[in-house]
């Protein structure tokens, strides 16, 4: 997922409608409305921090969730 030139890619993406990707390898959804992230020690702070701000400047993301293990 890719909003700001970093792509990153979370545990689990939902998308509602045609799902949009940047391009024919299918591999960077655009229109993502869920996005679950499993936190673990090594990347709790990196989740919650730099990519969730990443995340929520997707126009289609109305949940953004974390789940620790």
């Amino acid at each position: 997922i890719s909003a700001s030139g970093l792509y990153t890619y979370p545990d689990v993406t939902i998308a509602c409608g045609a799902p949009k990707f940047e391009d024919d390898e299918l591999d960077t959804l655009l229109n993502p409305v869920v996005l679950i992230e499993v936190l673990s020690e090594s990347t709790e702070a990196y989740d919650r921090g730099t990519k969730s701000a990443h995340y929520r400047r997707l126009p289609s993301l109305k949940h953004y969730v974390v789940v620790s293990q």
